[in-house]
């Protein structure tokens, strides 16, 4: 046993260094006469404080080596209650207190003990703390002394500082007047105050808030280090003085003291009445006095445990994003202990209490198991460190996950293993990296290949028309050459020339699609002319070939004109290079191209021959460049391999895609363009809706959380007016505030926010605002097309509800006609008009490229094209989405459900702009668990997964979008 009396405690040797610090953890060396002690599960002393050797040194003195059980000290004593009764009982887990005396030295003591277990890890019970307090003397109050017993269970019992603060409120209610009562705590560094606690009859501060009261009767106490108490009169002669300042309401009777800790004072203590001047006596400012150390004490426990809670938190979201966990193994119970993030990686519950070492090497990949085995064996014999990358089983048919495993072995005293502690990652996602990098150097070296190989095609294929030129341009010179003759000449002079230029085409398009550079220029295309002039050209190809015998066929839509948004020059080639092919691969037979109309919004082109067909083994290279197949049953084709890449890529930039069916009969090559009619084409519930009124409103509120649809809004508003002005509030609360100060002709309301939400903020206005201010027109907003939803937007009062996404020209003719009269008063009608379910049958689909994660179909429609409002919307969501993710990450840990809908929510409108509708989906059903305040464990690991698997593509998509956005503006 080991005594300090400068600490103020004992500590045995008995316990590990883990378990021993959890007793220590548990005694507060409280001022005063409280005896603390702490006993293992045999009795014996393992920690006590400083009251605790004065009252029992002589006894501690005379016990050899200390090893003392806690039946010893009182043997000599006459108790009328059994104290190794009471630690028995608080050995089997349970807290309680009794009253009791016994007799030390012809003195009787009457003592109120508490009684309390002290549990490791497991939940197993180590040994047991009491706290014993001398009733005896006749100047103790005992009522002051319940309420520190009170304050010494409470900081056993509360997790939280608010919790303890308002026990002590309680208990001090029955001793004084505590109606207005507050904790002030004092931040040096920001020189403020923060109120934790407070019960005020006349204000509240929240107790997140951070104040500066400099110079105030609390910043007084605080300053001085001592206690005050003052009535009105002191009041005003302290402020006439210049020593204090009045902030808020000045009371008749303020009573406050200093709370120390450490020899520091941490805030203050402070009762006030608004009613009684004579409501505080010199008798309570000794009361408050005497237990405001304890306060202190107690206060900075709590604020510690908070922060290192606070600490664990974040510690163990760290681990979550970075997906590394912690872990150790235990050699005397034989378990493996880790951190939620360790046991999910593993393969378990993040919830799972501990493991034995069977089950996680049965986790351990077959293929690896062995090697494993050996490492550990090797660290055990010889405390080489562990370090090893394996892969672990997570289920039986499961996708291996790649794993990065590092420890060392602990050992007491220099030779006995006591634990290995170490720590997992995750790096499935490296070794994808790594082994997509080594593909890509795979494929670079095959395009290194195919690129030599295309060089010295090239060379045969650039020297073949020019040899050509050359050749008849020298034999055109000779006087004896017939006309007819040098018309045939020129003939091929003009072919061969023809020829070079193609290639020369097929060169600079490769060029500038590696360089990016490659431009879409979308106008009104008119399919079947382009058709019906590519058959009239093929037509004079053929017999330039010599295969006039061929059969060309086009096959068209039952629509006589067909006038879709594209590029027509881009789209004549893709057919030219698919028809060109078609003809130079087929010798019998017929070619047959055409298209036709899928419900699904699309066209369908089609280039069909009766040619050689193309080998299923080459089917996934004729799209790559320099992918040239050649065939024996084909004399030198011709051509330089590129014709089919280039097509392809021409076909995704205008959103459709390409693919191929081919056998010994021959080819068909497909391909999808958008069905984006011009706008004389369209039907009409596909136009856009048009406003042919003036703007009818000047000044708009918009009350939205979410930055992203914040920037939506006033860039849709101002696309019908520059001299709109628009004030934002990114909550309830602070949509009230402004409205307080200035006045609007109407506001847009989002439904779901934080702090205070759309429905909370337009019953406030409708109920506590005066005549004419709580009668302003309010549009809601909501992502939710229910009609739930919407009756409930009226029936709080809002005028009129629109969904999200939203289309700018509804939104500015639903304002007109709130802000004229043509739709108001119909919040006292549960029918409304607006049919939100219609909204994607009222706007016409964008002109969207065929991103793979990306669909731009809803930015495209809002902002007609503006592909510079797009990118900074989108650079937007790059910016948010992290954000919000991490938001929820902390309010799913917090169990803060309020925060939870929010977040999802938010993020589900996000996605919902993006076009994502797998992760809108999953938000949303994240929002509605939230509702119902249930933990969707499940739902939310199953949501973060599918986020990692398609932020990375959806971010690189967005990114492309925006550097073609700025090429295409330079």
């Amino acid at each position: 046993m080991i005594k300090s009396n400068v600490t103020g405690f004992g500590i045995s040797n008995l316990l590990s260094p883990d378990d021993l610090h959890r007793f220590v953890a548990e005694i507060i060396d409280i001022p005063g006469e409280i005896i603390i002690f702490a006993v293992n599960s045999n009795y014996e002393l393992i920690a006590y404080n400083y009251n605790f050797v004065v009252y029992f040194n002589s006894i501690l003195n005379k016990i050899p080596n200390y090893h003392l059980s806690v039946i010893d000290f009182l043997e000599s004593a006459h108790t009328n209650y059994d104290l190794k009764k009471n630690v028995q009982h608080a050995l089997s887990g349970n807290i309680f207190s009794e009253i009791g005396d016994f007799i030390h030295k012809d003195t009787k003591y009457v003592y109120k003990d508490i009684f309390k277990p002290v549990f490791d890890k497991q939940g197993k019970v180590l040994g047991a703390i009491a706290y014993l307090t001398d009733f005896t003397e006749k100047n103790r109050d005992k009522d002051t002394w319940n309420v520190l017993l009170n304050i010494s269970e409470q900081v056993a019992k509360s997790t939280k500082l608010v919790d303890l603060l308002a026990t002590l409120h309680e208990n001090l209610g029955n001793l004084i007047d505590v109606n207005n009562f507050y904790v002030a705590l004092y931040n040096p560094k920001t020189e403020t105050y923060q109120f934790p606690f407070m019960t005020d009859e006349l204000s509240i501060i929240p107790p997140d808030k951070f104040i500066k009261i400099q110079n105030g009767l609390t910043d007084y106490v605080r300053t001085t280090g001592k206690p005050l108490i003052a009535n009105r009169k002191t009041i005003e002669e302290l402020s006439a003085a210049g020593i204090v300042k009045q902030f808020g309401s000045v009371a008749k009777a303020w009573l406050g003291v200093p709370l120390k800790s450490s020899g520091n004072i941490i805030g203050v203590l402070a009762v006030q009445s608004y009613t009684d001047e004579d409501c505080y006596s010199e008798k309570d400012l000794d009361l408050l006095t005497l237990i405001s150390d304890h306060i202190a004490i107690a206060v900075e426990k709590k604020r510690s445990e908070e922060v290192l809670i606070q600490n664990q938190k974040q510690l163990q979201i760290a681990q979550s994003v970075a997906h590394v966990g912690t872990w150790e193994y235990d050699f005397e119970n034989k378990q493996i202990f880790a951190t939620d993030e360790a046991f999910r990686i593993f393969g378990f519950s993040p919830h799972t209490e501990s493991l034995a070492r069977k089950q996680f090497f049965e986790k351990i990949h077959t293929d690896d198991g062995k090697a494993v085995q050996k490492a550990v064996l090797e660290m055990l014999k010889n405390g080489t460190p562990l370090d090893i990358e394996f892969q672990i089983l997570p289920a039986p048919e499961a996708v291996p996950v790649a794993v990065h495993l590092r420890a060392e072995m602990v050992k007491i005293d220099y030779h006995k293993p006591y634990k290995i502690i170490g720590m997992v990652q995750d790096i499935t996602r490296r070794k994808m990296v790594e082994l997509n990098l080594k593909k890509a150097k795979e494929k670079a070296e095959e395009a290194d290949k195919l690129k030599s190989a295309f060089l010295a095609n090239m060379s045969h294929e650039i020297r073949t028309p020019m040899n050509a030129i050359l050749g008849f341009s020298r034999l055109l010179i000779e006087d004896s050459i017939e006309k007819t003759q040098k018309a045939e000449y020129i003939e091929y002079i003009i072919a061969s020339g023809n020829n070079l230029l193609n290639l020369i085409d097929d060169i600079i398009d490769v060029a500038k699609i590696e360089a990016g550079q490659l431009k879409i220029s979308k106008s009104v295309t008119d399919v079947n002319k382009i058709l019906q002039e590519l058959k009239l050209s093929f037509e004079r190809q053929k017999s330039t070939k010599g295969k006039e015998h061929i059969d060309l066929r086009l096959v068209k839509n039952s629509l006589t004109d067909l006038f879709l948004i594209s590029d027509p020059f881009r789209f004549r080639q893709i057919l030219n290079n698919l028809i060109g092919n078609a003809l130079k691969f087929t010798e019998n037979g017929y070619i047959e191209f055409g298209y036709e109309v899928k419900a699904e919004r699309l066209i369908l082109f089609h280039v069909k021959d009766t040619g050689i067909g193309i080998p299923g083994d080459k089917l996934e290279i004729i799209f790559n460049r320099f992918g040239r197949i050649e065939d024996n049953k084909i004399k030198d084709p011709g051509g330089t391999g590129l014709g089919l890449s280039i097509s392809k890529h021409l076909v995704e930039e205008l959103g459709g895609k390409i693919w191929v069916k081919s056998t010994d009969n021959g080819t068909t090559f497909f391909f999808t363009l958008p069905d984006v009619r011009a706008e004389s084409q369209l039907n009409s519930e596909f136009k856009s809706h048009s406003i042919n009124e003036k703007i009818g409103f000047q000044k708009i509120l918009v009350v939205e959380d979410n930055p992203i649809n914040q920037r939506l809004i006033i860039d849709s508003l101002e696309r019908f007016s520059d001299t709109i002005e628009i004030k934002i509030a990114d909550n309830g609360r602070k949509a009230i505030e402004i409205y307080m100060e200035f006045n609007f002709d109407v506001i847009i309301m989002d439904v779901r926010m934080p702090e205070m939400d759309g429905y909370e903020a337009t019953k406030y206005i409708r109920e506590k605002f005066q005549k004419p201010k709580n009668n302003i027109p309010i549009l809601g907003l909501s992502a939710h097309a229910m009609k739930e939803e919407k009756d409930k937007c009226l029936q709080v009062g809002m005028d009129d509800y629109l969904t999200k996404p939203f289309v700018p020209e509804e939104l500015v003719q639903k304002l007109n006609d709130l802000t004229r009269g043509t739709a108001r008063n119909t919040r006292r009608n549960t029918e409304t008009t607006v049919d939100v379910n219609d909204q994607d049958n009222t706007t016409s689909k964008a002109l969207n490229k065929n991103y793979k994660f990306l669909d731009i179909t809803i930015l495209e429609l809002t902002y007609k094209g503006n592909r510079k409002k797009m990118s900074k919307i989108l650079e937007m969501c790059v910016d948010t989405i992290p954000k919000q993710m991490l938001e929820m990450e902390n309010s799913y840990l917090a169990n803060n459900w309020r925060m939870l809908r929010t977040s999802a929510h938010s993020l589900k409108t996000t996605f919902t702009y993006l076009g994502q509708n797998e992760l809108k989906d999953k938000f949303k059903s994240i929002e509605n668990e939230s509702l119902l305040e249930r933990k969707p464990e499940a739902l939310y690991n199953e949501t973060k997964t599918a986020v990692d698997r398609i932020w990375n593509g959806l971010n690189d998509d967005i990114q492309k979008f925006i550097t073609e956005t700025n090429q295409n503006s330079d």
